[in-house]
């Protein structure tokens, strides 16, 4: 029951983790393997995304200053910052030497599904 601007965001979200992690886990020329799981609630979508790559706590990382124009701010941190505010809850843990960010989305219930209860 996701609308599509919903759907867009989730995809969007996604892209940018699985991205970033592609992009700066493992050193170069290191095959890799990487999962995620989805859980679908009926009032949230949780994803894990699970790597054995370089420990990265992306939730620690300060926002960048989007004041600043594009030439003077440091390059990197977009995704981050995107990813956090697409999604309703963004962690991250290390644990048994791997990276765990999970991501949740909430789901509002309809207004006709909300009758039915």
């Amino acid at each position: 029951h996701l609308d599509e601007a919903t759907g867009n965001q989730l995809q969007l979200a996604i892209e940018e983790a699985v991205v970033n992690e592609i992009d700066y886990a493992y050193p170069q020329d290191v095959e890799a393997t990487n999962t995620l799981h989805c859980t679908v609630l009926p009032d949230r979508v949780i994803f894990e995304l699970i790597d054995q790559g370089i420990a990265f706590d992306p939730t620690a990382t300060d926002d960048p200053d989007l004041t600043l124009d594009g030439e003077q701010r440091p390059v990197g941190g977009l995704g981050i910052l995107l990813t956090k505010k697409l999604m309703d809850e963004v962690t991250y843990q290390r644990k048994d030497g791997q990276n765990h960010l999970r991501l949740v989305k909430i789901i509002p219930l309809s207004d006709k599904e909300n009758t039915k209860n």
